[in-house]
């Protein structure tokens, strides 16, 4: 197996990006923050697990969204995006991300499991 982060696109709605199976806050600082709704896209970062079986054969591609990571800051009623800095100390949301992207795996156990 072999992983990797990947930027992917989100959709944003709201407060809200949506991608790979999760939905996250956007995080915004400045005047009028919290009044703030979003429609379009951005980037959000997930983890990519490519599997191959004993003989080097595909078996799946998989990805979960992990974090949001750039955040964007209001300074003069004008829009800037950051990197966010410390953006992996949000553990559950790295942990559920890591299930999601593993979750072909415990799929396939659980149909071999069951089709015994």
């Amino acid at each position: 197996m072999f992983p990797s982060f990947v930027l992917k696109q989100a959709k944003s709605k709201g407060k809200y990006a949506h991608w790979n199976g999760v939905k996250r806050k956007k995080i915004v600082e400045g005047f009028f923050s919290n009044e703030i709704s979003w429609s379009g896209t951005t980037r959000g970062l997930s983890l990519e697990l490519i599997a191959f079986n004993a003989s080097g054969e595909w078996l799946f591609t998989s990805y979960g969204g992990l974090l949001l990571p750039y955040y964007t800051k209001i300074k003069n009623s004008k829009p800037i995006v950051k990197l966010r800095d410390h953006m992996f100390e949000e553990l559950d949301n790295i942990e559920s991300g890591v299930k999601i992207a593993l979750f072909p795996i415990f799929k396939r156990s659980l149909t071999k499991q069951f089709s015994r």
